[in-house]
């Protein structure tokens, strides 16, 4: 008997999964501006080289949940133990670190802009020059 994955209890899988969400939104915001000026074939295109997601749409479809859920928390929504279960604080801590990483790996602008990598020297945005920054 085959059993299958349990995809609210697999925290590596939905921080990948949140991960991946939030990467591909970062490239999709990338190429909104041009995609309006773009003709079809260069839309095909761009669209083929958009980060490609890499699990079963199940770890999506929770990750949005856990995105979801963590939006109404900080807006203030309470949740008692027995509505927000075991399954929903992993996610949740998932959703925390995947986060975090791509905040690190994408830092803000004090614009406001989150650059292509923690590396560059001048925002993409406004062009504002970046002191050092550690790796």
């Amino acid at each position: 008997m085959q059993r299958g994955v349990h995809v609210e209890r697999d925290a590596e899988g939905l921080q990948k999964a949140l991960r991946e969400l939030f990467e591909e939104a970062f490239a999709r915001e990338m190429v909104g501006s041009l995609m309006a000026k773009a003709d079809e074939e260069t839309r095909e295109r761009v669209f083929d080289d958009l980060p490609q997601r890499t699990l079963s749409p199940g770890y999506y479809s929770r990750a949005e949940y856990l995105i979801e859920l963590a939006s109404a928390i900080e807006c203030g929504a309470a949740y008692t133990a027995e509505v927000l279960g075991r399954d929903d604080v992993i996610g949740l801590k998932a959703l925390r670190r995947a986060k975090f990483e791509f905040e690190h790996d994408h830092p803000a602008c004090s614009c406001g802009a989150r650059q292509h990598n923690r590396f560059v020297h001048e925002c993409r945005s406004c062009r504002m020059k970046f002191g050092e920054r550690s790796a």
